[in-house]
């Protein structure tokens, strides 16, 4: 049996990930040692990170979940032996060292939050508009993101 317990987040348009994980097989732990990417569109979400030396020699591990709602969620794993992290694409079919193909998890639930976008307009940013973006640190930020059309990054929260 295989236990997955992480919590993996970005910026909206990937940047920064940053997480906590584990995974339990048989009951050994596997931890990741950094996070190297973070990608999600829609209800599936993938993470990449570097693995901690372990007697198999996987250099990174790759998980893909899926979150269709309340019931019949998936993941999928994939282990490398490679001096690169793989690419943080969604796991589909076999690739790396080793491969658990996408299937149902047997308990618990997965949650794929998709990040807010950034701000379009500044009604966006009016009326504490800003805050419920995520994305900005203030009002200020928001309106000169929108103003430079995006050359100004906002400041994250």
């Amino acid at each position: 049996m295989i236990e997955f317990q992480f919590d993996a987040r970005s910026r909206p348009s990937g940047e920064n990930p940053t997480g906590t994980g584990g995974v339990h097989r048989r009951g050994r732990a596997v931890h990741p040692d950094r996070d190297d990417c973070l990608a999600g569109s829609g209800s599936t979400a993938t993470a990449v990170g570097q693995l901690a030396f372990n007697s198999r020699c996987f250099t990174h591990a790759k998980f893909t979940v899926v979150d269709n709602g309340p019931a019949g969620n998936t993941y999928g794993a994939a282990a490398y032996r490679s001096v690169n992290p793989p690419p943080c694409t969604p796991i589909t079919a076999f690739e790396g060292d080793f491969t658990s193909l996408p299937r149902p998890i047997v308990s618990g639930d997965i949650h794929v939050v998709d990040a807010q976008p950034f701000p379009t307009s500044n009604d966006q940013c009016k009326n504490g508009g800003w805050k419920t973006l995520g994305v900005v640190k203030n009002q200020g930020d928001c309106v000169s993101f929108v103003a430079t059309k995006g050359e100004n990054q906002p400041s994250f929260p």
